[in-house]
């Protein structure tokens, strides 16, 4: 069901997130891309619910990165707001 993929989703951002955040402390900022992190995250699935052939989407941003599914319709919007699921993580100066 849609609320069982939207927890899905969280949790393969949370796993994420903590990996992202491993390489900040370990290299003074996040990666470039998700395949920098991905040893730490060999042992997951970091498949989109939406499309479990596609992994999540991800995007640096000037204060922090954007995580997103393509969420209850399938389609990736390219991380927009109502359509997308999102994860956003903003780093406070």
């Amino acid at each position: 069901t849609r609320a069982a993929a939207q927890v899905l989703f969280r949790r393969r951002c949370l796993i994420i997130a903590c990996a992202l955040e491993k390489h900040r402390l370990k290299h003074g900022s996040f990666p470039a891309s998700l395949d920098r992190v991905k040893d730490d995250l060999k042992l997951y699935n970091i498949n989109d619910p939406a499309r479990p052939a596609q992994s999540l989407n991800f995007r640096l941003e000037p204060n922090g990165y954007l995580l997103w599914s393509a969420g209850p319709d399938a389609k990736d919007d390219g991380g927009v707001k109502d359509k997308d699921w999102l994860w956003r993580m903003k780093r406070e100066p």
